[in-house]
């Protein structure tokens, strides 16, 4: 079975850009979603189990432009599994303006979430998280990458706007839960390259949020007005929420790092930690760049995927982005490319603390 590249990926970015209203909140937007449900309708095989239970499902979680569609995809290799692909996207899913208008989402929603701490009183988001797990909320954007044929008995729902809400949604439905971080640089590098926007100003809207995460810098944050630092500062914010919430639940972490150079090692790790089988066809998923890569960046070997950027970058951009990260209590990542060797995780095991 094969995944499916989607039609709006032969365009250049430019004409992509000047569709995207047409077919995410335009009218074309129903004609898609009608269609997708025709093809899920082939997944109904006999004995299928339908709602999935949310304590099965892998929710594949990190900051955009860190890899997560390429293990998404590596795992969703797995028999009977199919990955649901941003399920929060207020732009082309529309079940999730009911929780979450966009315009709460700043004007270009491209990898920003909303914050939701694990004690809040939310049964709206509560039921919302439940039906992405049992499989109910699938569009034709959510279905973009599926893989043809057969029949779904479980999902990886890969999401980069879900890292401010873990404890929420581990506390109330318990699924298996992967959390994947790559080096800032890189990361912010390939954002700003995209024309991604970002506005760190919408992080000081959570008054619970700053004073856990940025009461000490939001003078700065005020200040800010170059990408490189608005992107430095959501991705400092956001993976700091994540280890904030992962610290006492189980979980399975890797790097994108670690996954470049040591793939089959860490997939067969990632499997086993998450209770999954290992098929062959996984390991080959690996070994090729995701449906979203720049073409321009596919390095063919995993060491030139993980130090890329190295010698691209500025200093100061670089500096730039591992300051805030340091400012925030992330200090896995300096300006070398790999990660600290004191920072290497085995699954399940909490993060460490902030302080070390």
């Amino acid at each position: 079975m094969s995944a499916r590249r989607p039609l709006t990926r032969l365009f250049p970015p430019s004409l992509r850009r000047s569709l995207t209203p047409l077919f995410s909140e335009g009218p074309l937007n129903p004609v898609l979603d009608f269609g997708a449900g025709l093809r899920r309708g082939l997944e109904r095989g006999p004995g299928r189990r339908y709602p999935l239970d949310p304590a099965l499902q892998i929710l594949l979680v990190g900051s955009g432009r860190s890899g997560t569609t390429w293990i998404t995809e590596a795992l969703s290799a797995l028999p009977g599994t199919k990955q649901l692909f941003e399920p929060l996207h207020p732009q082309w899913v529309r079940a999730v303006r009911r929780v979450m208008p966009p315009h709460e989402w700043g004007p270009f929603p491209n990898a920003q979430g909303p914050f939701l701490p694990a004690t809040a009183d939310a049964p709206e988001w509560e039921a919302h998280w439940r039906q992405i797990l049992e499989g109910r909320i699938r569009c034709h954007w959510t279905d973009r990458f599926q893989r043809s044929g057969g029949r779904v008995d479980r999902l990886v729902v890969k999401s980069v706007r879900a890292n401010r809400m873990l404890g929420f949604i581990l506390d109330r439905l318990s699924p298996r839960l992967l959390y994947v971080q790559r080096h800032p640089v890189p990361v912010v590098w390939s954002r700003v390259g995209r024309g991604w926007h970002a506005d760190p100003r919408l992080l000081l809207r959570d008054e619970e949020f700053v004073a856990a995460h940025l009461d000490r810098w939001i003078g700065d944050i005020e200040r800010c007005s170059d990408a490189w630092s608005a992107h430095a500062i959501w991705w400092a914010a956001e993976n700091a929420a994540a280890e904030a919430d992962l610290r006492t639940r189980p979980h399975v972490f890797t790097t994108f790092e670690r996954l470049c150079t040591e793939g089959e090692s860490e997939l067969a790790r990632i499997t086993s930690g998450l209770d999954l089988p290992l098929p062959d066809e996984a390991n080959e998923t690996l070994g090729t760049a995701s449906q979203l890569s720049d073409e321009r960046r596919r390095y063919a070997k995993g060491l030139d995927r993980v130090n890329g950027w190295c010698g691209v970058v500025g200093t100061d951009q670089a500096a730039t982005v591992i300051r805030w990260a340091d400012r925030l209590g992330l200090r896995r990542y300096d300006e070398h490319p790999f990660p600290k060797e004191s920072w290497a995780l085995p699954f399940r095991e909490s993060l460490p603390s902030p302080d070390l």
